[in-house]
This record gives structure tokens, C-alpha cells and sequence, in this order.
């Protein structure tokens, strides 16, 4: 297991005209152990494949089952570093998905950062940092990060996002370059401040926020993400983002960063579900009617 899953992978309030940073799944636990425990526990086998069952909830998106997973683990050895660092990942998922969680993210990887780190706790605590708006800190994260692993494609594409945030284009550029020359995948909309990835999509952004209605939906749709990058060839490269109720199309490759609603969000207050077409590309970009 490597990742799990960058602004806006998830309704997050990044500056208007900014393009939104790639796909960002939180870098999660693996079975592999290292100096950095504690002695182990008599209940040695019992903690790894509570931390193991852990990372694989967390892997396939069970939030709670592995937050459980963790604490359970972390009950029978509170000075093992694994699974606190799992439940940190656990609030760094929660944060970016909905904005709950990120001071905890931040306290519990901190944690684990000051006893000498484990696996990817700066990357994932400069996710935290930069959906709290706290640029200067995530970029601190992410220099850590890339410093033990320079090739990291994510941890570039991160930084190259938050270098934007922070006015250096020049600096940031050269990041989402080299994550380009990687292989990585990134936004389109990423080419609007850096040419040399790519020319700039011709679809005019739109605002999407999700559902309107009751207050607690309210909340969901006030997540506005700004741009959603729409560029396409064909009808294949387009897909519906959030529910298939849910009017909005864009690129197939920006999918993870425009499917950030909350679900679910079932309040009748929000609106008729009606069916909706399939996505398709028009002109170059994508759209869906209902």
C-alpha cells in the first residue's frame, strides 16, 4: 500500500483563479516495522495485524473501521509509533475530505514527527497544514518530505501546489515540470501558470459546491471548488463528479479533485434528483444537461 490519495482531493477554499493542486490521497501505513518502535509488546503479533487490518480499511476508504483498527493497536502498545501514525493518516483523510479533523492531524503527526518521524508523516501533515491555509508550514512539510525521497511525484506535485498558493510561480513551476518528466499525472489547469507543461484548456471554469437546501447540506455546498477543469477530446475523457445526480462534468482526470462532496447528503430540501445525461465533450470540453 502506498497511497490512498491534492485542493482544492477535496473541496477545499483555495484563492479564486488558482488551479486546483492534483489529487491527494493520504500516504498510508504499511506492515513493514522499523527502528523507530518502541520495544514490542507481549501481544506482538496481535498489534501488527491490528496496524496491517488497520491500513487496509483505510486503503479501501473505511474511515471509521480503521480508526478503530488503530486504536485498538495502539491501546495494547500506547508507545509504538505505527499506529499513532495510522490515526493520524485517519485525520489527514478526514481533513481533506471534509475539513474536520486537520488540528488533529496536525497534533497527532506532529507527534510522530518530533520522535523522529515514520514513513510519509511530513507529507501527510503538510496535506493538513495546507487545507488549514497554513502555506509556509505545508511548504516546510514538503521540503522534508522531498528531501528523503526526491523522486516522490506526489510530494512534488504538492509543493508545486502550494509554491502557487504562496506567489512562486517560478519555483512552482519547476516542480510540477519535474513531475510531468516523472510521469506524474496533473491538472490541466496547472498549465494556465506554467506553459511549458501543456497549452491552457480553452473550457471556462465554474464554480461547483455540491447540493444546496437544508442548513447541513448548505455546508456541503458552501466547499466550493474553484475551476472545474472540463478539457476533453472525447466523450471518454468526461465524467460526472459526485453523484450521478449531480449536473456538473469534468476531465475523467480531475475526477479526484471535483468528487468531494460529503455523501451523503439526502435532505429533500436539497433539490429534486432527476436523471441526468451522460457526460460528453463538446467543443472540447465536457458537459452534462438534465
Amino acid at each position: 500500500m502506498r497511497r490512498l490519495a491534492w485542493c482544492s482531493l477535496i473541496g477545499l477554499p483555495i484563492a479564486c483563479g488558482q488551479p486546483s493542486p492534483p489529487a491527494y490521497e493520504p500516504q498510508v501505513t504499511e506492515p513493514a516495522r522499523t527502528d523507530a518502535t518502541s520495544a514490542a509488546p507481549e501481544n506482538s503479533a496481535r498489534y501488527d495485524a491490528l496496524v496491517d487490518e488497520g491500513a487496509r480499511l483505510l486503503q479501501v476508504g473505511d474511515l471509521d473501521g480503521a480508526r478503530a483498527q488503530f486504536q485498538a493497536a495502539s491501546g495494547l502498545a500506547p508507545r509504538r509509533i505505527e499506529a499513532r501514525y495510522g490515526l493520524g493518516v485517519v485525520s489527514a483523510r478526514h481533513c481533506w475530505l471534509s475539513r474536520r479533523e486537520c488540528e488533529s492531524c496536525v497534533s497527532q503527526l506532529s507527534q510522530v514527527v518530533a520522535e523522529g518521524g515514520y514513513r510519509f508523516s511530513d507529507y501527510n501533515r503538510g496535506q493538513c497544514h495546507y487545507v488549514l491555509g497554513d502555506y509556509g508550514s505545508a511548504l516546510a512539510d514538503l521540503d522534508a518530505a522531498i528531501t528523503k525521497k526526491p523522486e516522490d511525484a506526489d510530494a512534488l506535485a504538492a509543493r508545486g501546489a502550494t509554491l502557487l498558493q504562496l506567489g512562486r510561480t517560478k519555483d512552482a513551476c519547476r516542480d510540477l515540470e519535474r513531475v510531468k518528466a516523472l510521469g506524474g499525472p496533473l491538472d490541466s489547469a496547472f498549465n494556465a501558470d506554467c506553459p511549458a507543461l501543456g497549452p491552457v484548456a480553452k473550457c471556462a471554469d465554474e464554480k461547483w459546491g455540491g447540493w444546496a437546501g437544508s442548513a447541513a447540506c448548505a455546508r456541503t455546498a458552501a466547499r466550493i471548488i474553484p475551476g472545474a477543469h472540463r478539457a476533453c477530446t472525447v466523450d471518454k475523457d468526461c465524467v460526472n463528479v459526485a453523484t450521478a445526480c449531480d449536473p456538473h462534468a469534468v476531465a475523467r482526470g480531475s475526477l479526484d479533485a471535483y468528487g468531494r462532496v460529503e455523501l451523503p447528503c439526502t435532505d429533500p430540501a436539497s433539490g429534486p434528483c432527476k436523471p441526468v445525461s451522460e457526460p460528453r465533450c463538446e467543443s472540447g470540453c465536457c458537459v452534462v444537461t438534465r
